[in-house]
């Protein structure tokens, strides 16, 4: 059985208020799915936050 363990991705968030740090937020993330759907993964555990706000 194979999965992947996702944490913590924190959408949403503009480290050091760079437009650039939030684009790099969204594209681990995509690449996380990415390479989850690839490898054709049973099943996905996420822990920690998904989004870095309560309100998205």
């Amino acid at each position: 059985m194979l999965f992947s363990h996702i944490s913590d991705t924190h959408l949403g968030l503009q480290q050091y208020g760079l437009e650039e740090r939030e684009q790099d937020v969204y594209d681990s993330f995509n690449q996380a799915i990415n390479i989850s759907i690839k490898d054709h993964v049973d099943f996905v555990i996420f822990a920690g936050d998904i989004f870095h706000t309560p309100n998205p």
